[in-house]
């Protein structure tokens, strides 16, 4: 069973003259050949019909259809044609006195208007002529009267067994002469949702004139949604150009089309017409798309798409309340934007990753790792439970879920657990339970809630929300799992803080009650999914503006900042947290110029929690801070990281009576409230490591004159091998530049390896390594900017979980009192990696700041303990060159990975392929510790000092290739000949190393990448057009 639509709009036509007569035949022959299988057509026409609303226009327009439609039925005799409409601007007639009509519109706008049917009359009366046109037509018998109104109207057909709707908005009722983007306003809540979707429809296919940005931005959303929500293909015009595109949600769930038509007559260029034609295939729901474009004497197919699949939603009578839809797609927490306002959770959810927890099930066979977007195929919930830490994002996945199962047809229901009592454990009071719960969150009547109670459970799913929360015993909790198994309930996902997870999975009623359920836990966002939620806010609001090239480069940058802040178990990487930051990088903070950016970012992260519910005062702002770093100092005083509740009152007690006040509010029920301060089992402590650092430093900071403090500062700087203490001296770094903290840094920075000189890469260091191998082969491969970036971000998301095993929480061990540790070779290599970060945040977050000569120290001492740091390792190999060769020819013969021929060869080359990567990450390092715009005057001073040697000449280069502009390839060149001549391979290739990170990662044009490589004997694919594929992303 097959129909065409045929797309026509923005025609205006006037009194006389209308080019597109001429054309009539042309539009025939186009569209004759494609309608073949088709049994009926329908012509849609997408507003503007007339040119200023006039009848003289409307009986050009009616000529105009008849003649076209006469063709088509004596072309195709048994083919059914009908005529359907929506109005545009240029359907209003503005011909009269338009003040008091404009003087609504404005006010409706604006806001300061309630919409009633009495204005809509007035205002939609400019298209009375409209009106009159369309009454001419036999689809009038096609309208669905009962809902059908000014600003709606449905045409209802039967095609064999399948019903088809057409859904006019006449969003033209409040055009204006001079209209702008943003001034279109639609009654949403005039219309009633319930039928419009409530009616058994296999395909519905909206048309309105505008494009939906012509709407006021709020509007627009509303709007959006009632058209997702109750459209299959949805078909408009106005801008005079073709679009057809699919719009998805919720990672391509379910997708709905906007099929744009061009001008049909241009009143200013005869030769610019376009019009659509769309095949439907209603029995295997396929479709052909054709976009017709007029050349010179005929109708071209501009743009084809065959054999697309339909769109067709899934039904339901089951319908979200809009407040409650609403506010499920709310953000949960109040953020802003810099180019998209009324942000949803929708626009930024990024699905997370869980780890499957043992629950000691005998033959469980289940994934180790996991992404919750599988729960999106319904056969993979059954019964499932997932735990999670507070802010892990446990809330806004059950929201998504509910949103996504809804529109696949089936019926969420979400339970709160503190909305489960003492007596609900039985299977009757459950049963009440869900029914109270669906009657709260779904549209209903005495049929839609007995259809629900009968509904077949495979079609229901439960989402039980903070399980913990119940009040309810271990025991009873266990009888309300087992009772709802009982009502035969076939997807149930519970979801429950993660301090239940030991009950659950050891030996108790509560576990055994969930034995047969898979268990996971909600994981922190790694690199990769840092990277997608940081693209969804880049990207939102300039979807059709960002290059694709922008875009990689922007959120690297901000993945940079962002991974910074996060730290190693500093910040938790929950969806939150990453939000909260991208707010932070947006805000421009004048109050907070004395701290670091990164301490910016962290109080940012702090304001935000304490001002979850009213914005707090300035003076009860201080109070906090000034409590709360004062208890921190206490924890690491007394080396007592956990306390009773008893102890944060008798500690609120002497605080208080030391400052002689009487706070105005209770302290610790907002630390606890704002989850600064959190409690698991009666025990008390700072619920995040970034909050314990932030709250030490800040009390480091106002007391920095104290004996005291200075004594606990100098002691911790001797003793930065710990995790603790080194954590706690970067957050007082994002406080405070005090000279006398940069020099206890800088004299603990040189005494590590501090007999060994600095590493040059001078050719007597390398003499063996450099001798071993004839040359070195690099290449540049063909990589998309998408492809390197995805290499990148599988090599963080390793480095992270090696460099996670150094910096590993040894709160309990750390003592500033213990005696200094003798250091081994890789624990000397883990403090000088310790301490070219801290140094590097300290010169980059203070270069406007601090005085050239502090900042020029820093940089000296950066380069210098990362050249001993390289030359601890790299004498070690050039030392052992032979024994190394011997070692690795042996490992080759046994695992016979060469010809016999080839062995000393492959030993020696990859000898030099370990040494030219270890001397290009350190050297790398050592250039993104320091690298910043505004200080290349150091650097050049700093190679000016000492121009001939090759380590800050590789470092110079580096800095500068961090940067988006940072290719210098005259530069470049030259210090390649020099080491080409002095035959110093290894410095040869650890600049070539560098210069192809730079070309893999930035858009660097075809021409320079070809002169670069040539220059540096890199060899590069043949094919030109798979280099720049790229380019065309």
């Amino acid at each position: 069973m097959g129909i065409s639509i045929l797309q026509l709009s923005d025609l205006h036509f006037i009194k006389e003259n209308n080019s597109v007569f001429m054309k009539i035949d042309k539009i025939f022959d186009a569209i004759k050949n494609e309608i073949d299988n088709s049994s009926h057509l329908f012509i849609v026409f997408t507003g503007d019909i007339a040119f200023s609303g006039q009848k003289s226009e409307y009986d050009e327009a009616k000529k105009f259809i008849d003649i076209l439609v006469t063709k088509i039925t004596q072309y195709k005799q048994n083919i059914g044609i009908e005529s359907i409409f929506t109005p545009g601007n240029h359907d209003c007639d503005f011909s009269d006195n338009q003040e008091v009509r404009n003087i609504i519109i404005d006010n409706i706008v604006a806001g300061k208007t309630k919409i009633t049917e009495e204005l809509i009359s007035t205002c939609a009366n400019a298209q009375k002529e409209y009106f009159s046109f369309v009454e001419q037509y036999t689809s009038k018998a096609n309208i669905e009267v009962e809902i059908s109104n000014t600003i709606f109207t449905r045409y209802s057909y039967n095609i064999g067994n399948f019903k088809l709707a057409f859904n006019s908005y006449n969003l033209a009722w409040v055009s204006k002469k001079n209209e702008s983007q943003s001034e279109i306003v639609y009654p949403t809540t005039m219309l009633e949702k319930s039928e419009l979707m409530n009616k058994d429809y296999d395909l519905t296919i909206s048309l309105f004139h505008h494009p939906l940005h012509w709407l006021e931005h709020q509007n627009m959303r509303q709007f959006k949604e009632l058209i997702n929500s109750t459209s299959n293909i949805v078909l408009s015009g106005h801008e005079h150009t073709h679009s057809a595109k699919k719009e998805s949600k919720i990672n391509n769930e379910e997708h709905i089309e906007y099929i744009e038509s061009g001008v049909l007559q241009d009143s200013h260029n005869p030769d610019n017409s376009n019009f659509n034609l769309i095949n439907i295939n209603l029995e295997d729901s396929r479709q052909d798309i054709f976009e017709f474009t007029w050349n010179k004497s005929l109708y071209e197919k501009h743009d084809t798409y065959n054999d697309i699949e339909l769109p067709f939603k899934k039904k339901s009578i089951y319908q979200l309340k809009e407040t409650y839809r609403n506010k499920i797609n709310t953000m949960g927490l109040k953020v802003s934007h810099p180019t998209k306002e009324n942000m949803t959770l929708e626009d930024i959810f990024i699905y997370q990753d869980l780890s499957a927890v043992n629950n000691n099930k005998k033959n469980q066979s289940i994934l180790l790792e996991y992404n919750s977007k599988q729960l999106k195929n319904l056969h993979e919930i059954g019964h499932t439970i997932i735990y999670g830490a507070e802010t892990s994002g446990k809330t806004s996945l059950i929201r998504i879920l509910q949103l996504k199962y809804k529109r696949d047809g089936l019926v969420p229901v979400v339970i709160d657990g503190k909305d489960i009592k003492s007596n609900d454990f039985q299977s009757t009071k459950i049963k009440t339970l869900i029914l109270k719960a669906f009657k709260s969150q779904y549209e209903n009547d005495h049929k839609t809630i007995s259809t629900f109670e009968q509904l077949d459970k495979d079609q229901v799913l439960l989402l039980i929300d903070d399980f913990q929360d119940v009040s309810l015993n271990t025991e009873y909790k266990s009888e309300f799992i087992t009772n709802l198994l009982k009502l035969q309930y076939k997807n149930v996902i519970f979801f429950a803080h993660e301090s239940l997870l030991l009950e659950a999975t050891t030996e108790s009623f509560l576990a055994e009650s969930l034995v047969d359920f898979k268990h996971f836990q909600l994981l922190e966002l790694g690199h990769k999914l840092r990277e997608e939620m940081i693209r969804k806010w880049i990207s939102l609001g300039r979807e059709t503006d960002v290059e694709y090239k922008d875009l990689i480069f922007m959120s690297r940058e901000k993945s940079k900042s962002i991974n910074t802040t996060i730290g190693y178990n500093i910040v938790p990487a929950y969806p939150i947290y990453i939000l909260t930051l991208l707010q932070a990088l947006e805000v421009n903070d004048s109050h907070m110029l004395e701290k670091s950016s990164y301490g910016h970012y962290y109080h940012f992260l702090i304001m935000q929690y304490l001002n979850t519910d009213t914005p707090m005062k300035v003076k009860d702002i201080n109070t906090i801070f000034k409590y709360t770093s004062t208890l921190a100092f206490e924890c690491i005083k007394h080396k007592k990281h956990t306390f009773t509740y008893q102890d944060l009152i008798a500690f609120d007690r002497a605080y208080c009576l030391e400052k002689k006040f009487e706070p105005t509010f209770n302290i610790i029920d907002k630390l606890l409230k704002s989850n600064i301060i959190s409690e698991y089992e009666e025990e008390y402590r700072f619920s995040h490591n970034y909050l314990y650092y932030y709250f030490v430093a800040q009390y480091f900071s106002d007391n920095i004159n104290s004996h005291e403090v200075k004594t606990v500062i100098e002691k911790m700087c001797k003793r930065l091998y710990r995790t603790e203490f080194a954590n706690i001296i970067i957050f007082l770094m994002h406080h405070s530049s005090q000279i006398f903290i940069l020099d206890l840094l800088i004299k603990e920075t040189k005494e590590i390896f501090k007999e060994i000189s600095e590493f040059s890469f001078a050719p007597e260091e390398l003499y063996n390594i450099n001798s071993s191998i004839k040359a070195d082969r690099l290449k540049l491969k063909n990589r998309t900017l998408e492809e390197t970036r995805e290499i990148e971000l599988d090599r963080e998301e390793t480095a992270h979980n090696i460099s996670a095993h150094n910096h590993k929480n040894d709160r309990d061990e750390a003592d500033y009192n213990e005696d200094i540790q003798e250091l081994n070779t890789f624990s000397k290599l883990n403090l000088a990696f310790k301490m070219i970060e801290i140094l590097g945040e300290i010169i980059k977050n203070y270069s406007g700041s601090l005085d050239g000569y502090i900042k020029l120290s820093l940089i000296q001492e950066v380069y210098s303990v990362g050249l001993r740091s390289q030359k601890s390792l790299i004498e070690f190999i050039e030392n052992n060159h032979d024994l190394l060769l011997k070692e690795i020819k042996e490992v080759i013969e046994k695992k016979h990975y060469v010809t016999e021929d080839k062995k000393s060869e492959a030993a020696a080359n990859m000898i030099f392929g370990m040494v030219s990567s270890i001397s290009t990450g350190l050297i790398k390092k050592i250039a993104k510790a320091v690298a910043s715009q505004d200080l290349k005057l150091i650097y050049t001073e700093l190679l000016e000092s000492d121009k001939n040697n090759i380590a800050k000449q590789l470092i110079t280069q580096a800095i500068a290739l961090d940067f988006r502009n940072g290719l210098k390839s005259k530069d470049i060149e030259d210090i390649h000949k020099s080491l080409v001549r002095e035959n110093n391979r290894i410095a040869a290739s650890t600049l070539k190393r560098l210069v192809l990170e730079h070309l893999y990662m930035f858009d660097i044009e075809h021409s320079k990448k070809q002169s670069i490589c040539e220059k540096l004997d890199i060899t590069t694919d043949n094919s030109k057009t798979e280099m720049v594929k790229q380019l065309k992303r």
